[in-house]
C-alpha cells in the first residue's frame, strides 16, 4: 500500500493588540448599565438599583419581568403592586 504524504500546517492565531474594551457601566457605579433586552432607551424606561452591587441600570417597563429571577418574594410582590398602581393610574388618565 502506498503512503500518502501529508503536510501539517499550523498557523498562528491572529491576536488583536487591543483587547476588547470593558464597558464603563461594568466597573463604575456612576454609569447606568443597559436594559437586558439590548434595545435603545425610549420613553418607557425606569432606573433600577441593585442592593448588592450598588450598580444601576435603566430598563424598559416591558422588561421588568426579566429581573424577577433576581428578586425575593417580597420584592416580586412589591413590583406587582407597583405595576397595578401604574396601570390603574394610566386607566384614570384616559
Amino acid at each position: 500500500m502506498a503512503r500518502i504524504p501529508v503536510r501539517i500546517i499550523r498557523r498562528r492565531q491572529q491576536v488583536s493588540k487591543d483587547p476588547t474594551p470593558v464597558p464603563a457601566w461594568f466597573t463604575d457605579t456612576e454609569h447606568l448599565s443597559p436594559c437586558p433586552c439590548g434595545e435603545e432607551p425610549d420613553a418607557s424606561v425606569v432606573v433600577v438599583k441593585s442592593k448588592g452591587t450598588e450598580l444601576e441600570r435603566w430598563i424598559h417597563y416591558r422588561c421588568l419581568d426579566w429581573l424577577e429571577h433576581e428578586m425575593d418574594e417580597d420584592e416580586i410582590e412589591a413590583k406587582r403592586e407597583w405595576e397595578r398602581r401604574r396601570n390603574q393610574g394610566e386607566d384614570d388618565d384616559e
